[in-house]
């Protein structure tokens, strides 16, 4: 997780302490991602993932 935190696709939410607090949306977007990497679709867009995060919002939260 700390690796598409590094590559902009995340950005989890932090406690007062700063330690990392994922939520239900959080997860549900990184199993997305995850589904990408694994169709062999690269990660290296931030960009890209940006574009589709909001589509996935739209789609299956709205």
């Amino acid at each position: 997780m700390r690796y598409y935190e590094k590559e902009k696709i995340t950005k989890p939410d932090r406690d007062a302490s700063g330690d990392r607090r994922y939520n239900s949306l959080h997860l549900r977007w990184l199993q997305f991602v995850i589904k990408l990497t694994t169709a062999t679709m690269p990660t290296t867009n931030p960009t890209l993932y940006q574009c589709l995060l909001k589509k996935f919002i739209f789609l299956f939260l709205l």
